[in-house]
């Protein structure tokens, strides 16, 4: 496919970085369109009609009915299997997207007219509508139904988030839109769509055709998503002619959309695109699959193969899934996709795209998008969490009752035993486990987290009474390896005579990992200039990572470092006195601010106490009036006492003389 992917595109710091007002706007304006697309779809499962009872059947240019259910509204109305429908309100039937237009315009306030041809007799039936959240609440239960708009939900809450969060980063803004694309799918628009969709304001209705439109480009969006995330391996301008036929096909569902939300009349003359949509998508979504493998193999840090490698699972999953749904529909068109146990499950194993995104959001800051919760807020939560399980579960098993209260206990029992049984095991596991969760909770959030600051605080208060820091460093390498459990943690100290930063030996299980970097090298220049934490893969400094020379890259890369700390001396413009190098962490985690902000402190003590530890930083101090002289005197000039050498300097902060 012509993928290069060893040349790292150019990007400036992100982090700094605002989007334009225009883009801030357009992003309010795409959320009202996909937030309000949702709400039309979960407004309609609400105020659901209730099912007619019958399968229709595409053939031959003739609608007609097929696995008739007893007792249902068309059985009572002496509808039979067979039975051709030639008009439904009005609409002449002979295709699919005929008896579509037929469902969006339902209004259960009219019941629904036929016009049936059984044989040469040709006659009228009127059903009733029964609707709304009586019907909801009366009707046969879909928790399916239930469970995939509430991911859809979390969906697009995530899509909103990281689109406002990273809105000047182009690949975050199209996981966003693939992730509000997903959040707004639906293989068949629901009934009464079209009645609640013309009852809204114009400018808001006409919004709703952007969410309508991308819905069927979920596979393009994943494709270009891939093409240009962790970075482009396609330019521009091949990206925009592999996406024509993905244009063609927005373009098509524009067009099926507007005929089908016409009023009832003649027919619609719209084949079924079904297949065409689906064999476009899984296409896309294999050269996603492709392009992601090729950035797996070119990635350049273990967590850019960790978060890339979460999305191929989920992209496969997925698309697996979602292939899957749309073959069944396709063998019995028609048929309620949630009604049936399997393509209930296989719909919400679709959703593992979206769940690859969360974790890799959560667990790898993918986009370098950090959820910003206060600890005590999280905590808080987990433990509500925990100690309401077991009446969540109760509550779940009492709706389920009350949701099916007209059936008999007995048949309940006998037609729902697994899920009851699933129930009270997972009351039994959580009613036992309860007292351990919350210790662990309470482990999590607050025990090892002090633990680490406690120990890196402790590091500091040792370097700064020590005298020599070759004396602690053994201690100090293997505190840090304790508290932040890094593969390697190694102090590179500059050698100005060899030109190089050479790692300090301390003899430790935490030492390894680095070797020599030549002080030459422009991430020392770097460090000397930003005098803070360098991260090499996340965060507001990873930017660096890809302005650096290849041969340079490539050092680092080899040497496996992931955090570089510069260790700097207090007067200004000096190349850092050594560097604290870290690898990756052993938990998979980037290191967070608390954790760059603690090795800030230890480094500052630890320059502080190199310069004091080095021979040439002495001062001359009279034991008599206690006043200050550099090196090289030898007696006090005010009172003649004789000087008295310790180490220091009498240059404090590169500005101050220190005099008494």
């Amino acid at each position: 496919m012509g993928i290069d992917l060893r040349r790292p595109s150019v990007s400036p710091p992100v982090e700094r970085r605002r989007a334009s007002a225009g883009v801030r706007y357009g992003l309010a304006v795409a959320a009202v369109a996909y937030v309000g697309y949702l709400a039309l779809l979960v407004t309609c499962d609400l105020l659901r009609v209730a099912p007619l009872g019958f399968v229709p059947r595409y053939q031959g240019g003739e609608v007609t009915l097929a696995q008739l259910q007893p007792f249902s509204i068309a059985h009572r109305a002496g509808l039979r299997p067979g039975d051709r429908i030639r008009q439904a309100n009005g609409q002449t039937l002979e295709r699919g997207a005929d008896w579509q237009r037929v469902r969006v315009h339902l209004d259960p306030s009219n019941p629904l007219t036929l016009e049936i041809q059984r044989g040469e007799q040709v006659f009228g039936v009127d059903l009733s509508l029964p609707a709304g959240l009586g019907e909801w609440r009366s009707g046969p239960p879909r928790p399916g139904l239930l469970a995939f708009r509430l991911a859809q939900i979390i969906t697009l809450g995530i899509a909103l988030m990281v689109a406002f969060r990273r809105s000047f980063q182009p690949s975050a803004l199209l996981g966003a839109m693939l992730l509000a694309s997903i959040a707004t799918v639906s293989l068949v628009l629901p009934m009464r769509i079209a009645t609640f969709w013309n009852a809204l304001p114009g400018a808001l209705g006409l919004l709703l055709w952007v969410p309508f439109a991308t819905s069927v480009a979920v596979g393009p969006l994943l494709f270009t998503f891939a093409a240009v995330f962790p970075r482009r391996a396609w330019s521009i301008r091949r990206i925009a002619i592999a996406l024509v036929p993905a244009a063609v096909l927005v373009g098509l569902q524009l067009y099926s959309g507007y005929h089908i939300m016409q009023h009832p009349g003649g027919p619609t003359g719209l084949p079924d695109w079904t297949m065409t949509v689906f064999v476009i998508n899984v296409a896309y979504a294999g050269c996603a699959v492709v392009l992601l493998l090729a950035h797996h193999r070119a990635a350049e840090t273990l967590t850019d193969e960790r978060r890339i490698r979460v999305l191929i699972v989920g992209a496969v999953v997925g698309v697996a899934a979602g292939s899957a749904v749309v073959l069944g529909y396709w063998r019995n068109p028609g048929a309620d996709i949630f009604a049936t146990r399997t393509l209930t499950v296989l719909s919400l194993v679709f959703l593992a795209v979206p769940a690859s995104f969360a974790y890799a959001i959560l667990r790898h800051r993918l986009f370098d998008v950090s959820l910003i919760v206060r600890q005590g807020l999280r905590y808080a939560l987990a433990r509500r969490f925990v100690d309401a399980l077991i009446f969540l579960i109760a509550a779940v098993l009492l709706a389920d009752l009350f949701i099916n209260r007209t059936q008999p206990l007995v048949v309940m029992l006998q037609s729902r035993w697994w899920w009851f049984t699933t129930l009270g095991a997972i009351l039994l596991v959580a009613r036992s486990r309860r007292e351990q969760w919350l210790r662990s909770v309470d482990r999590r959030f607050f025990r090892e987290r002090y633990d680490a600051q406690r120990l890196l605080r402790s590091i500091a208060d040792q370097i700064t009474r020590a005298s020599d820091f070759d004396a602690i460093a053994p201690s100090v390498m293997q505190q840090i390896d304790e508290a932040l459990h890094p593969e390697f943690v190694t102090v590179l100290r500059h050698v100005p005579e060899e030109s190089v930063f050479s790692a300090l030996p301390t003899g430790t299980a935490a030492e390894g990992g680095s070797g020599p970097l030549p002080s030459s090298l422009a991430v020392i220049g770097v460090l000397s200039v930003l005098r803070k934490p360098l991260a090499l893969s996340l965060g507001d400094t990873a930017w660096v990572r890809h302005q650096l020379p290849l041969e340079e890259h490539s050092l680092l890369l080899s040497h496996g470092i992931e955090l570089l700390v510069p260790i700097c001396s207090h007067v200004s413009g000096d190349l850092p006195v050594a560097l604290l190098a870290l690898g990756p962490q052993r938990s998979e985690e980037p290191y967070n601010q608390e954790d760059l902000d603690l090795l800030v402190t230890i480094a500052q003590a630890v320059g502080s106490l190199i310069e004091r530890s080095s021979g040439d930083h002495t001062l001359a101090e009279c034991p008599g009036c206690g006043r200050c002289f550099g090196p090289g005197s030898e007696v006090c000039p005010h009172d003649g006492h004789r000087l008295t050498a310790t180490r220091g300097s009498r240059l404090l902060n590169g500005r101050y003389c220190l005099q008494r």
